[in-house]
């Protein structure tokens, strides 16, 4: 009974291996070039943040979607309309892909306009100014991205190797269990 109970358990632990993983419903970024996310953005501009104005939920119901405006002293355009002092609103929390703003730091925003609001997340190219780039008076360098959907193409070799180790191990073992005098 317990060589049946190994064999299914080796099997579901192998198949679970081998199927491929379903797409998680989670804030995440493909790494779009630059160059697209400023097309794509109606205004680019640095600024440091000056407020964060959080309204909460509502009664006992707090979401991580809920938005959160901050206000920024800006000191650059790069793109598009933006006032000296501008207001930006994000998802209060990375989870529902909101941009974590700290107070007192200094971002380069990517932003859409919704209307008279500007809005702001995780995936749009907003990035904090490193204190250097400051120093130099240009934009903070990004680091080269990949290409959508791109993948290291490992995925499926390793899932059969690790199968394949799982089916021999639970074999090595009822083999050994099995031969006991």
């Amino acid at each position: 009974m317990r060589q049946v109970r190994m064999i299914v358990v080796t099997g579901v632990v192998a198949l679970g291996l081998l199927l491929p993983a379903q797409p998680a419903w989670a804030c995440s970024c493909a790494g779009e070039p630059e160059s697209a996310l400023r097309r794509r953005a109606d205004a680019v501009f640095t600024g440091r943040v000056m407020t964060r104005a959080d309204p909460g939920g509502i009664g006992a119901m707090l979401s991580s979607g809920r938005p959160v405006r901050w206000t920024f002293a800006v000191d650059g355009v790069e793109k598009g309309r933006v006032a000296a002092t501008e207001a930006v609103e994000s998802a209060a929390d990375e989870a529902s892909c909101g941009y974590g703003f700290a107070v007192g730091g200094r971002y380069r925003v990517f932003a859409d306009r919704d209307g008279d609001t500007l809005t702001t997340g995780l995936c749009d190219g907003t990035e904090p100014v490193p204190a250097d780039a400051v120093a130099r008076g240009r934009p903070p360098d990004r680091p080269p991205a990949t290409e959508p959907g791109a993948s290291s193409g490992r995925g499926a070799p390793v899932a059969l190797l690790a199968a394949t180790g799982a089916g021999l191990l639970a074999a090595a073992l009822l083999r050994r269990r099995n031969h006991r005098p």
